[in-house]
């Protein structure tokens, strides 16, 4: 699978490959989960190819124009590789970007969260899902009527009936990275993929792509949560970090993988944060978490510039260490601008208190006299 189909001619700059793994835009079916949490009614109305919401539609809007006004210079080198999902969330949510960017989109069947979108048969009484069957996919045409501009020669003519356990699922995450790992290794080029899919299957990816043991998650089950439209940065490394020098050097040679960040939502006002269920986390984690409502109708009532200036208040208070407080702190002989900035509106509110007072007493500002009689 070659991820990689750049269009603008050879590419001669060396460096890492760029993987930034976007999660889609809230989706009905993310609602339904933040409402009800994962439970029998989830699965009786959730949707097998839902589509976005309408805060998951303004979340794609302003990923597309945070990540497009970044990627530009990139993108307009022929750098940047846009490629997402079958599924309707993530095609709708990839679009803005592919506008800001007047670029097309490769989908690929490989990146849907599983290849069987089930519906559920039955679901008991306590929980306990039943037979499921699959479903049919999205077919060839059925995107490309709704998505012009899109790639579609990865998808099926056909819609297809697909079936997949949380296995298969891992193996072909494996697929996937194996396939973006032999990219960074034979192509010294910098470049970026850009991947929109879904929250499992990013999981899945992240795991593979660095060399993380999946069957550890047999013992200690772990889940990778992200945010509606949150972005990872994971770096694909030559030999010796990427760059011409190392390129040159040690051409071929794989450098493994760095996490340079996860779950990623600063294009997003904390009130439009929303994907990670809190009932099914339980407690009261969106009321602090910088994650957003996630569904509870609980803003969030965590402010980091709140907790910062505590935190540097505090420093202040205890004395900050010798020859820090000026660098650190913004401020000299240990004290803030801010404690400063009150010293002079207390001095200046003193001056216009005395000057008042002598007015009241002589009829001038100019202080009381002594009269000689």
């Amino acid at each position: 699978m070659h991820y990689t189909n750049l269009q603008k001619g050879e590419l001669n700059e060396t460096g890492p490959l760029h993987v930034i793994l976007v999660r889609h835009g809230q989706s009905i079916n993310n609602v339904v989960e933040a409402e009800v949490g994962d439970t029998p009614e989830f699965y009786a109305r959730r949707s097998t190819d839902p589509t976005l919401s309408a805060l998951g539609h303004q979340q794609a809007t302003l990923l597309g124009s945070r990540l497009g006004e970044q990627l530009r210079e990139m993108a307009a080198a022929g750098k940047v590789q846009l490629t997402c999902s079958t599924m309707q969330r993530a095609l709708q949510t990839a679009y803005p970007l592919a506008m800001a960017l007047r670029q097309s989109v490769q989908v690929n069947p490989e990146l849907v969260e599983r290849h069987g979108f089930f519906r559920s048969t039955d679901v008991s009484s306590t929980g306990a899902k039943a037979a499921r069957i699959p479903v049919a996919g999205p077919d060839r045409e059925g995107i490309a009527k709704r998505f012009p501009s899109y790639d579609v020669a990865l998808v099926p003519r056909l819609a297809e009936a697909m079936a997949e356990d949380e296995a298969m699922a891992e193996e072909r995450a494996g697929r996937v990275a194996a396939a973006l790992h032999a990219e960074a290794y034979h192509d010294g080029a910098e470049r970026i993929v850009v991947i929109v899919s879904h929250c499992d299957f990013l999981g899945h990816l992240a795991r593979a792509l660095l060399t993380l043991n999946p069957r550890a998650a047999d013992q200690i089950p772990s889940y990778f949560d992200l945010n509606n439209c949150a972005t990872v940065h994971i770096a694909l490394m030559r030999g010796g970090g990427g760059g011409k020098a190392a390129g040159k050097a040690k051409m071929g040679t794989a450098g493994g993988a760095r996490l340079l960040h996860w779950n990623r939502t600063d294009h997003l006002a904390e009130l439009l944060r929303s994907g990670i269920a809190w009932r099914n986390v339980t407690g009261q984690g969106a009321t602090w978490a910088r994650h957003g409502e996630g569904g509870t109708g609980m803003p969030p009532s965590y402010a980091e510039s709140k907790v910062v200036e505590t935190q540097f208040s505090r420093a202040i208070r205890g004395g900050a260490p010798s020859g820090s407080s000026m660098l650190s702190g913004g401020g000299c002989w240990g004290r803030s601008r801010a404690d400063w900035l009150k010293v002079f509106l207390i001095w200046v509110l003193g001056m216009f208190m005395g000057a008042m007072t002598a007015f009241a007493l002589t009829g001038e500002f100019g202080g009381p006299r002594i009269i000689a009689m």
